[in-house]
């Protein structure tokens, strides 16, 4: 069974400026003679193997990939190299194009980067976890949202840290301060500010 392939494991040795990566595979084969392929160093790697992730035509998750990750290495049944190359719309419908006499083979694999939840000693930096009851946790060092506008519709938002805005608020509601709230360069306090100089015509003097 050596030349026909179906799926097995495999481990990053390489990403290609193109999005490909190289691959080892992480199970050895038993050959038509009943030896095991070779391992250790003489294994070559698998080249330019292109990366299947998660999306449509107009939406994608993607997430950096590094020597030494774990993907599975799928061989698809039919020849996919213009598929892989991005044509992928057009593939069945182009009469002049030759039908696929290929696949199944080391020349057809994808890569889906997978992982177990435990992964050896090494611990993800990023988790995403939906729930049962639709609760969507994401643990991390930072998050950045990048887009033009960003929407939060709930009934409540809460912030459990420090918030820093680099622009304006407004609010058709009331904003409240349980402690203070504080304007200006110098942090003038709302709740204990004074007015020096008394009251001119009705008004008080400036606020400090």
């Amino acid at each position: 069974m050596e030349t026909f392939e179906t799926g097995f494991p495999g481990t990053v040795s390489a990403v290609n400026s193109d999005g490909t990566i190289d691959a080892l595979p992480s199970v050895r084969n038993c050959l038509t003679n009943l030896q095991q392929e070779a391992g250790g160093g003489t294994v070559q790697p698998m080249r330019s193997i292109p990366v299947l992730w998660p999306g449509t035509a107009n939406a994608l998750v993607k997430f950096s990939l590094s020597a030494g990750d774990p993907v599975w290495l799928v061989s698809g049944s039919r020849d996919q190299s213009e598929w892989a190359d991005g044509d992928w719309a057009d593939a069945a419908s182009d009469p002049f194009r030759a039908p696929s006499f290929g696949g199944n083979d080391l020349n057809s694999l994808v890569a889906i980067p997978v992982r177990r939840e435990t992964h050896g000693s090494g611990k993800p930096k990023v988790t995403v976890t939906i729930g049962d009851d639709g609760k969507v946790t994401i643990e991390g060092d930072s998050v950045t949202v990048s887009a033009d506008s960003v929407m939060l519709d709930a009934d409540s938002v809460k912030v459990t840290g420090n918030l820093a805005v680099e622009g304006d608020i407004e609010s058709d509601g009331t904003v409240t301060g349980k402690t203070d709230v504080k304007g200006g360069l110098s942090g003038i306090s709302l709740s204990t500010h004074l007015h020096s100089g008394g009251t001119i015509n009705g008004m008080t003097g400036t606020p400090q």
